[in-house]
């Protein structure tokens, strides 16, 4: 026996004979009278000794233990203790508060458009929804395959509709009794055959079409708006803000429809990353020579562009050669002087310099980057001018 051991009373049931193992019929199994059942008390039941726990020195003496139950030992008419229990506690009672409300079709419209987090994922649940009441209908046929185009613009329709209930409840009851509300007089508002509020104007002979001509009002601030915005955003390919405001106003017209744009435009993860702006090199202090006033070509930069072709002479059948220009700039004025080398060596880079300073002057300071020319004119110079100083 494991556990509490209950004992079962069924009335006209011949028991087995005391001795012989306790084997009860499947009918026994199904369900009976609660009143067939009863408790075994903790001190009639072997089971408490080895789950509680008993010392040894006890166990010795627990009848009990060792030969079960007195009543167990009797026949099966005896008087068992059959005492029901009676529990009296406020434990496992539960409050249960019950609220039954009726519920209005638009409300759960709009509930599902604020549960929702894009334009396409709220028209096609609604789409669904109004599907379904559809295949209620016996007459009609029951509906299978992909939405439809027409399903998913009926939802639309539908969703437009309680959206501007929710923005505009005051403006759409005042038109509807045929008065002009204040905050839409401008807009020269009306409701259309499908209940959607619309904004007037003059285009009415226009080409375009008729969601062009007298587009959706919505309110900026509402979620429905966000998720127009949020759709004409994935639709433009993530596009900027005259994209977006264009795109959207074929179809809807939002007040304050930039900043409800580029509020969509700041939350966008990919726009941000892709407009992250780079790191910018802190550039050096110009020197001198750059920022102060001196004679053209006081001090120089040169440097080589090429190679060009070149002919030798002006005769029929003159070799082209390649050459290259030498370019000297002037640092302070920015002003270019050109030459024509023959090739890349001193000796023409030399001849070059020496028709530059007979024309332009000498240089204080010419600058250049560590060819080998200009290191070999260098030291030819160098050398040129030790020798004149020993002179």
């Amino acid at each position: 026996m494991l556990g509490r051991t209950l004992q079962l009373h069924l009335p006209g049931y011949e028991p087995l004979p005391p001795n012989g193992p306790h084997l009860f019929p499947t009918v026994c199994r199904k369900l009976v009278g609660i009143d067939c059942w009863g408790h075994v008390a903790t001190h009639r039941n072997p089971a408490d000794l080895a789950s509680r726990g008993v010392f040894p020195s006890e166990l010795e003496s627990l009848e009990v233990w060792w030969t079960g139950p007195e009543y167990l030992r009797l026949h099966w008419d005896f008087e068992v203790p059959h005492q029901p229990i009676e529990i009296d506690t406020e434990e496992e009672k539960r409050t249960v508060n019950v609220l039954t409300i009726q519920v209005d079709h638009n409300d759960c419209f709009l509930q599902a458009i604020y549960n929702c987090s894009s334009l396409l994922k709220v028209v096609r649940v609604i789409a669904y929804c109004y599907r379904f009441t559809i295949k209620c209908q016996p007459k009609l046929g029951p509906i299978k395959g992909p939405l439809s185009p027409r399903e998913l613009e009926a939802a639309l329709l539908i969703v437009v509709k309680t959206a501007q209930k929710d923005m505009f409840k005051n403006e759409i009851q005042q038109i509807l009794e045929n008065k002009i509300p204040k905050t839409l007089r401008s807009l020269n508002a009306f409701i259309d055959v499908n209940g959607i509020l619309r904004v007037g104007g003059r285009l009415e002979n226009s080409l375009l079409s008729y969601d062009a001509q007298h587009p959706i009002l919505l309110q900026n601030n509402h979620h429905f708006t966000t998720l127009v915005v949020r759709d004409a955003h994935k639709n433009t390919l993530h596009g900027g803000i005259q994209q977006m405001i264009m795109y959207i106003r074929q179809k809807y017209w939002i007040g304050q429809i930039r900043r409800s744009v580029k509020y969509q435009l700041h939350r966008c993860s990919s726009c941000f990353r892709q407009k992250a702006s780079e790191m910018q090199q802190l550039m050096a202090n110009l020197p001198a020579p750059r920022v102060r006033m001196s004679r053209p070509f006081s001090h120089t930069g040169v440097d080589y562009a090429g190679p060009i072709e070149i002919k030798s002479w002006k005769a029929r059948g003159a070799k082209i050669l390649k050459g290259y220009f030498a370019v000297f700039i002037c640092l302070a004025t920015k002003a270019i002087h050109l030459e024509v080398v023959s090739d890349l060596t001193t000796s023409a880079f030399l001849a070059a310099f020496k028709r530059f300073t007979a024309r332009r002057g000498s240089c204080k300071k010419i600058y250049s980057d560590c060819r080998t020319n200009f290191v070999g004119a260098n030291n030819e110079l160098t050398k040129m001018l030790k020798e004149a100083s020993h002179d």
